[in-house]
């Protein structure tokens, strides 16, 4: 699957969601940083620091539309074993769409969709992670709230093992 990398986006979600005017789906956006990352609602979603992961996945879903309405928090609970498994480290999910160790927050997920004439034709997946960011220079309010997953293994950790876990992911539970 095509990977588009970005250096700097609004939001990879919404940067997904323009490139589909020209690409077809399914592909994915990566950037390193977002200046305007989204959560749930009207949360931000802090991701100015090129050390973490900034990843969006757009395709066209098979299922309708009523049928897709806790994509973020399956997606949550499939990256959730993911990384249990493969790293060994206690990441639970706080639904409906965050990821969690040990009561601070190591990322999110925010899941898109565009209907037209109630069929669902689009669908883009957000995945922040903190993953090797240096969480000092975070905004005050969040700092005391966050991880990372560095802080929990004996080194840095390669972004692009954890784009391949999630492209692993969708492939074999949404594509």
């Amino acid at each position: 699957m095509e990977t588009l990398r970005r250096d700097v986006v609004d939001s990879t979600n919404d940067e997904a969601f323009r490139l589909s005017a020209e690409k077809a789906p399914p592909f994915i956006v990566v950037a390193s940083r977002q200046s305007a990352g989204r959560g749930q609602g009207d949360r931000s979603w802090y991701s100015e620091d090129p050390g973490n992961l900034y990843w969006t996945i757009l395709w066209r879903p098979r299922q309708p539309a009523q049928d897709f309405r806790n994509c973020s928090t399956k997606v949550a609970i499939l990256l959730s074993q993911a990384l249990r498994e493969r790293y060994q480290i206690p990441v639970a999910v706080k639904y409906p769409n965050d990821l969690m160790i040990q009561g601070r927050k190591l990322g999110g997920i925010l899941t898109e969709t565009r209907v037209v004439a109630e069929k669902l034709q689009l669908a883009a997946c957000g995945v922040g992670l903190n993953v090797n960011g240096d969480i000092e220079r975070y905004p005050e309010d969040i700092r005391p709230h966050c991880c990372r997953l560095r802080d929990w293994l004996p080194g840095p950790i390669e972004v692009r093992d954890l784009e391949g876990l999630l492209e692993e992911i969708f492939s074999r539970h949404f594509l």
